[in-house]
């Protein structure tokens, strides 16, 4: 969940060899995964975002074990943004998989979002 430049909340459970290596290689501002989210919202499964990458960040992916991934992205009606991304090494996420992830990030994103304040 976004803030105004950081994150809210976060929660990262993927392999530490990968996060060290994504970290190490600055992969974030050049991932084609990480500028779908930003501009898009919904689901899409890694192997369809039609963005290029340059750096081959999901081919490194796919050689630390991260071979099928699936990005998810929420916005509200204030755009406010919630970011998710999920990777598996056996297979594809299925559609009601896809389709499960979307919602249970949108209820965390509402969960999140602070209640107004009175003036």
């Amino acid at each position: 969940h976004l803030g105004f430049a950081f994150p809210v909340a976060e929660h990262n459970a993927l392999p530490s060899h990968w996060v060290d290596r994504y970290t190490r290689s600055n992969y974030m501002l050049g991932d084609p995964v990480m500028r779908w989210l930003h501009a898009n919202e919904g689901w899409l499964r890694w192997s369809d975002i039609p963005l290029d990458d340059p750096q081959g960040i999901l081919a490194d992916a796919a050689r630390h074990g991260l071979a099928h991934g699936l990005a998810v992205s929420h916005a509200d009606d204030a755009g406010r943004r919630s970011l998710a991304t999920f990777a598996r090494a056996d297979r594809p996420f299925t559609e009601d998989e896809a389709k499960f992830l979307a919602a249970r990030l949108a209820w965390l994103h509402g969960a999140l979002v602070p209640p107004p304040q009175e003036d």
